[in-house]
C-alpha cells in the first residue's frame, strides 16, 4: 500500500490490517474460552480472571511462534487450514451417506395433501 498509494494509505492500510488481527485474535480466544467453559466450569461464561490468563498465555505463545520466522509461520498456518477443513469434509461425507432423497422430495408438490398446497403456495404462506 505504501509503495502504491503513498506514506500516508501505507501507514493507515498497516494500523487497520494491525487492528483487525488484534479484534479477530481477541474475538477467537473468546469463543474458544466460552466454548471450553462448557466443558470446565471454571472458566465460565468466557470472562474469568483464568479465562483472561489462559488466551493472554495462548497468545503470546501463538506470538513466539510467529517470531520464529516465515517457515514455522506456514507450517502454523498449513495445520490450522487442516484442521478447519477435515470436520468440514467429514460433515460432508456423513451428510452425504445420511442423505435420503425420497424423504428430501417427498410430496413437495403438494399432491397427496393438498391442505398444505403446492410448492409455490407454500413458499408464499411462509
Amino acid at each position: 500500500a505504501k509503495a502504491g498509494l503513498g506514506d500516508y494509505m501505507g501507514f493507515s492500510s498497516a494500523g487497520g490490517y494491525w487492528i483487525s488481527a488484534c479484534l479477530g485474535n481477541v474475538g477467537d480466544f473468546v469463543l474458544l474460552c466460552c466454548t471450553l467453559g462448557y466443558f470446565v466450569p471454571a472458566f465460565g461464561q468466557g470472562s474469568t480472571p483464568l479465562v483472561i490468563a489462559c488466551a493472554s498465555v495462548l497468545l503470546w505463545c501463538v506470538h513466539a511462534l510467529v517470531l520464529r520466522g516465515i517457515k514455522v509461520a506456514a507450517l502454523i498456518n498449513l495445520i490450522t487450514t487442516v484442521a478447519k477443513l477435515v470436520p468440514i469434509l467429514v460433515f460432508i461425507v456423513i451428510v452425504g451417506l445420511a442423505f435420503d432423497r425420497d424423504i428430501f422430495t417427498r410430496d413437495i408438490w403438494g399432491r397427496s395433501n393438498p391442505q398444505f398446497g403446492g410448492v409455490l403456495e407454500q413458499v408464499r404462506n411462509m
